[in-house]
């Protein structure tokens, strides 16, 4: 069918035509009832006329009249569409002026189609409509009621739009005057229009300081904003305080055309802040957990290098009763258990820095340990710088951890190194400070530490390696030295080195002999008495065999076995008394700890000695059990054994 389609907007014209059109159906359009008009008078035929009623020159009431009233026009069916006249009396209106169906907008396009086609197929099969009324007066009276109407209906809702916008522009000023987050406007040359008091505190200045003055002066980007965006800019306030604010700009264009962008800023410096140092945790923590993984395998390591070094310690001890006291023999044996000591002093100090493992303090001599470890300071200080000690031979123990206080000393070498970037000399000294102290001193021949960081140098996760630097080894420094009650200073000679100074408590060194446990009988057993049986578990043949040897040395019968479920096979059946379970605790199958706790359910009474190559194998432990840590000497074994005897005998059977 061929449709004339009439409406002042032209939206709602473009939607019609291209509905109608899509169904098969030809379309003019006119955007008044003036233009319809012409479009009919112009010849062509049309089988419906759809209108809009609000329309300038001819609204739609108006055209739907002239339509009705003219002989050649009102057979055509006129449908009025329209979604301003939308009450009872104005459908009543339209439908006496001959109007075939009043629509209210918005219409579903399938219900509009049908509407369309049921008005066609009416007008096919009905008789040409009446004439619309003609009575002038009556047509007028009736059609300024319902402009009257519209009107009273339009003054009323510009008097709500107006109240609406009035109350929003009072709402907008008070988020303007009263937002913590900054507000500035911009003319297109990125200058300041306006801006809000928080924006002016954030920049340190007042608002009539800020207006007019170019954006750019202030860290904002000078380039052009053309789309809405999101960034981080760096505000410098008039104090010298840098802020760090998110800010969204956002272009857009005033009444009479000219470009501005509104800017809405938040101070994120605090967050931005926080975000660094949750990423310095996360890295730490990272870091964290590879040296876990480091120092399982470290432990897993020195385990089984721990047991290689108890083989060869206890078999120099054990050819040592055999050779003559003069000649080179005795001479070698020295030798190569010198060097197990020092290999067994290295695996317990790399184990301790890989996990963190802290081992039970005892007196340590520092000079001992800066002897000890110095070709290992040297390669982390490097070839360009050269070490020298100053170490006092008078000086008395400090009580602690030798893996702990070898970190420290790692901790200020690593630190003085860093301050020599083309070389230098570092110095170690030892000496007697006031009173029962010791003191450690380390110096450099560095660039000092400028005045402005020296406060905070012991901060965690303070640095000035940027990306390098994890912040924490002053820190870790300062706590361990704390830890024993000892005190930490700087000696700065910014700009040339800087010393750093640790005084310590001096203990007595005595208690050390008295905690070895080697004496519970005034006199040693003869070698020919029998002082009961040790039931020897540890899944390595050698280490078994060479503790199975050193017991049955020192008078003791021995069972061995290579696994836990073996050694409790061993203990359910064996006829005479097991006084002593000594029991490696890492071994594949079932653990030692887990074996002492079974074995003890059918012998009550069983003295229990852990032993192993790292500390934190057998910390805590099982109850009333005794602990040695490989390597060991055959005389420190047969001690610790004895002992267990001395607990197995005052022990209810």
């Amino acid at each position: 069918m061929r449709i004339l389609n009439v409406d002042d907007n032209p939206d709602n014209l473009y939607f019609l035509e291209t509905l109608f059109q899509g169904h098969g159906h030809q379309v003019v359009n006119a955007r008044s009832g003036v233009e319809g008009l012409r479009a009919l008078e112009q010849g062509d035929e049309f089988d419906i006329v759809i209108s809009d009623i609000l329309m300038p020159e001819m609204d739609g009431f108006q055209f739907c009249r002239q339509i009705k009233n003219d002989e050649r026009f009102r057979h055509i069916p006129f449908i009025m569409y329209t979604a301003t006249y939308t009450s009872r009396q104005d459908e009543q209106f339209g439908l006496a002026l001959g109007a075939a169906r009043f629509v209210v907008k918005p219409k579903e396009p399938d219900e509009l189609l049908e509407i369309l086609q049921a008005v066609h197929l009416e007008g096919d099969r009905a008789t040409v409509p009446k004439p619309a009324p003609t009575d002038g007066d009556d047509y007028f009276r009736v059609y300024n009621q319902r402009l009257v109407n519209k009107l009273e209906r339009k003054v009323e809702q510009l008097e709500a739009t107006s109240k609406a916008l009035q109350q929003s522009q009072e709402e907008l000023s008070l988020v303007w005057k009263n937002s913590v987050d900054g507000m500035l406007l911009t003319d297109g040359e990125n200058r300041i229009l306006r801006v809000n008091s928080a924006f002016a505190e954030m920049c340190g200045k007042s608002t009539e300081q800020l207006q007019g003055i170019a954006a750019a002066t202030l860290g904002l980007p000078d380039a052009p904003v053309e789309v809405p965006c999101r960034i981080d800019v760096q505000l410098s306030r008039s104090d010298g305080v840098e802020l760090v604010a998110e800010a969204i700009r956002t272009p857009f264009a005033s009444a009479d055309g000219k470009p501005l962008v509104f800017g809405l800023f938040r101070d994120v410096t605090a967050r931005r802040q926080s975000e660094r140092e949750r990423s310095a945790l996360e890295t730490q923590l990272a870091e964290a957990r590879k040296m876990e993984s480091v120092g399982r395998l470290a432990a897993g390591i020195a385990h089984d290098f721990n047991n290689l070094l108890t083989v060869i310690n206890g078999y120099c001890g054990l050819m040592r009763n055999t050779l003559p006291s003069e000649g080179r023999a005795p001479v070698m044996l020295t030798q190569i258990q010198n060097a197990s000591k020092r290999a067994t002093e290295l695996t317990r100090q790399l184990l301790t820095l890989s996990r963190g493992q802290k081992s039970p303090d005892s007196p340590v001599d520092l000079n001992i340990l800066v002897h000890e470890c110095l070709p290992m300071l040297q390669r982390l200080a490097g070839p360009d710088v050269h070490i020298t000690t100053d170490l006092d031979g008078g000086l008395g123990p400090v009580l602690g951890d030798s893996g702990q206080f070898l970190q420290v000393i790692m901790n200020l070498t690593a630190n003085a190194r860093d301050a020599m970037p083309n070389g230098g000399a570092l110095f170690i000294r030892t000496s007697k400070g006031n009173g029962n102290n010791v003191c450690l001193a380390i110096t450099d021949t560095g660039t000092g530490i400028p005045p402005d960081i020296l406060p905070n140098i012991f901060d965690p996760f303070f640095t000035t390696k940027a990306n390098e630097g994890t912040g924490l080894g002053l820190f870790t420094v300062a706590g361990i030295v704390q830890r024993v009650g000892g005190n930490i200073a700087v000696r700065n000679g910014y700009p040339s080195g800087a010393s750093f100074e640790i005084t310590l408590p001096q203990v007595d060194a005595s208690p050390l002999a008295a905690d070895s446990g080697s004496t519970y009988w005034e006199e040693p057993p003869p070698p020919e008495a029998f002082l009961g049986t040790v039931l020897v578990v540890e899944d390595r043949a050698d280490v078994r065999e060479l503790v199975a040897s050193m017991l049955e040395d020192g008078g003791y019968g021995v069972l061995t076995a290579g696994s836990g479920l073996e050694a409790l096979e061993i203990s359910r059946t064996a006829a005479g008394p097991l006084d002593v379970l000594l029991t490696d605790v890492k071994m594949s199958g079932m653990s030692g700890l887990e074996l002492a706790e079974r074995a003890r359910t059918t012998r009550p009474g069983l003295a229990v000695v852990l032993m192993s190559g790292a500390f934190g194998d057998i910390e805590g432990g099982t109850p009333a059990a005794l602990k040695i840590m490989k390597p060991f000497s055959e005389q420190e074994l047969v001690d610790k054994v004895r002992e267990a005897m001395r607990i197995s005998q005052n022990t209810p059977r």
